[in-house]
């Protein structure tokens, strides 16, 4: 009976895999640190990587294995806001806002993707980044797919802030297969 548990073990450890590792420039470059060091960081880690500027306190690091990710400065801090799937994504709208006490910035992005011949995936993704060591939180605030020209699924949403954090609310009843899980 021994042996059978040592085995069921031994099983169990050897069919669990680590997960992948992080790129060092995720790792190492999240922030929040001076815009110095994270160009620094960049540079040492993600070397030919491009740096586009969105507004003064919005930046994208384009890298040459095509990633893309969103840095946003809160107060005199740099981090990495957001990773962008591809690099169709537009700022579209920056404010501040206060969520509890702290304050924060608000980023929203539209991002589209063409599918086919006839049809346009849209969404908004809305970055809400507070003052101090936290991630920024990303929430998509609004999504519509178009089939020939009409909307064949939509969701839309708004910003809740609470005294813990954000949350989006609105009716999904019309999100179907590339709205409903965003």
């Amino acid at each position: 009976m021994k042996v059978l548990w040592m085995l069921l073990a031994l099983t169990a450890v050897a069919s669990a895999s680590p997960p992948p590792p992080q790129p060092p420039f995720e790792r190492d470059c999240a922030g929040p640190m001076a815009w110095d060091k994270l160009a620094a960081c960049t540079a040492r880690w993600e070397k030919g990587a491009k740096v586009s500027e969105l507004s003064p306190d919005v930046k994208v690091v384009h890298t040459v294995e095509s990633r893309h990710y969103v840095l946003v400065r809160t107060g005199a801090a740099w981090r990495v806001a957001y990773q962008q799937g591809d690099e169709n994504y537009e700022l579209v709208g920056q404010s501040t806002l206060k969520v509890g006490k702290a304050a924060a910035v608000r980023i929203d992005l539209s991002h589209h993707v063409v599918l086919g011949n006839d049809g346009v995936f849209l969404e908004r993704v809305t970055l809400v980044c507070r003052e101090g060591p936290e991630q920024c939180q990303g929430l998509v605030t609004a999504c519509t797919v178009t089939m020939r020209g009409r909307a064949a699924e939509t969701f839309r949403g708004e910003l809740k802030i609470e005294d813990e954090g954000v949350s989006v609310i609105g009716d999904r009843s019309h999100a179907g297969t590339y709205c409903a899980g965003r």
